[in-house]
């Protein structure tokens, strides 16, 4: 698989925790599964570079909150 797969099954996660037909929590179970899952594909995939790329949403809709 190419970077471009990869960008594409990302995006395609962060659209579906965007549109609220994943929880943030279930959006990223699945980023993580979908992470472990793609890391045999290709030697160069990054894991973590793959989850941040498809909860993007969630980070932006947190921005600027505080963790107690």
């Amino acid at each position: 698989m190419t970077r471009k797969d990869y960008e594409l099954i990302a995006e395609s996660i962060n659209s579906m925790i965007k549109d609220e037909v994943l929880t943030e929590t279930d959006g990223i179970q699945i980023s993580w599964r979908m992470a472990r899952d793609l890391q045999g594909t290709n030697p160069n995939f990054k894991p973590q570079r793959f989850v941040d790329a498809s909860t993007r949403c969630i980070a932006e809709r947190h921005a600027g909150e505080r963790i107690a």
